[in-house]
């Protein structure tokens, strides 16, 4: 009877601990050095010297300051709705009536 062989379940648990292990930074890197390997050379220089996170415009600053003014007043009209039913008078007379 054949013994089976453990070492590629081995290799692959070392791998992927070792990858767990890696830092974003590096991850990143490794990360555009594969992608450039797949376009041409002529491209690969200005893909690697890009920067992944770009700064945000004023235009794009501007559209994400109008979402989040509008998510901040939604919140603050749902957490006014909650106060107003938490103190409700009726609602706490209904309270001590299911109680009685």
């Amino acid at each position: 009877m054949r013994r089976p062989n453990y070492f590629p379940f081995l290799l692959l648990a070392f791998f992927m601990l070792f990858m767990m292990s890696i830092s974003k930074d590096k991850v990143d890197k490794f990360r555009n050095m594969a992608i450039s390997s797949f376009i041409p050379t002529s491209h690969s220089s200005k893909f690697l010297l890009k920067m992944p996170d770009r700064t945000l415009s004023q235009s794009d600053n501007k559209i994400e300051m109008d979402k989040l003014l509008l998510e901040n007043t939604m919140l603050k009209n749902q957490i006014n709705g909650i106060y107003e039913w938490l103190f409700f008078e009726n609602r706490i007379e209904d309270q001590v009536d299911k109680f009685k």
